[in-house]
């Protein structure tokens, strides 16, 4: 927490080279056959006669410089090199995409959002803080609101850290996001009967963002002292008040 209400908180791949290559099946050969004993007169044939097949190595072994060094081999870790770099890129063009599309949400303000500040009943010595998004596009609502009891407090009010909600509360326009706070309590120290409220939003660095708008507290009044203490926004006024 800041110690002021204004400071910010800050070659596999190319079969075809290396398949081995098969020469070879059926060779044509030419056979005379004579018959003399049925005085059958020479017949020229075309016989279709098997030959074992002759294995060609592969390309890789034949590829190679005037030092004998295998050239097939260097090409292939320069492609797989290139793969890696290849798909490098595409990660990294990825994850800025999904970085360019989570900055496209602007930061809930004073100037897109209704501030209101009501009285409960339950539990004792608290208000609830509600932030209606006022705007047409989404907006999100960091961390806690920076709040200011009184025109001459010097500091906000602390946050109550065990409230932080698992993700950011984000707001589509008419949506509502609550914080609870808890006013005083015996333990504390101090205190003063306040009439405004200064309220800031904060933004996704945990700074202070926008303008301050300065609400009137109910009932012409309401004793803070230096237990007070503000919930992280919340989806609902019952999780904001469990505080």
């Amino acid at each position: 927490m800041p110690h002021a209400f204004h400071q910010v908180r800050a070659g596999a791949g190319i079969p075809a080279f290396q398949k081995s290559r098969w020469n070879g099946g059926r060779k044509a050969g030419w056979h005379r056959l004579r018959s003399s004993k049925h005085g059958t007169p020479p017949v020229t044939v075309l016989a279709q006669l098997p030959l074992r097949p002759r294995r060609v190595e592969p390309a890789e072994a034949q590829l190679t410089d005037r030092q004998g060094t295998s050239l097939m081999r260097i090409f292939t870790r320069t492609a797989t090199a290139s793969s890696l770099v290849a798909l490098t890129a595409l990660a990294l063009v990825g994850v800025q995409a999904g970085a360019a599309t989570a900055a496209t949400t602007a930061s809930c303000t004073t100037t897109n959002t209704r501030l209101t500040v009501t009285e409960v009943s339950r539990p004792i010595n608290h208000l609830l803080l509600k932030a209606t998004n006022t705007g047409t596009t989404t907006c999100d609502a960091h961390y806690a609101p920076y709040l200011r009891a009184g025109a001459d407090a010097q500091a906000p009010l602390a946050w109550v850290e065990d409230s932080k909600p698992q993700a950011v509360v984000t707001l589509k326009p008419g949506e509502s996001a609550y914080a609870g706070i808890g006013t005083y309590s015996p333990d504390g120290e101090g205190g003063a009967t306040e009439k405004t409220l200064g309220v800031l939003f904060t933004d996704r660095n945990a700074g202070s963002t926008g303008k301050e708008k300065t609400l009137n507290l109910p009932n012409g009044g309401v004793f803070f002292n230096s237990a007070a203490a503000v919930t992280y926004w919340q989806y609902s006024a019952a999780d904001a008040l469990i505080w």
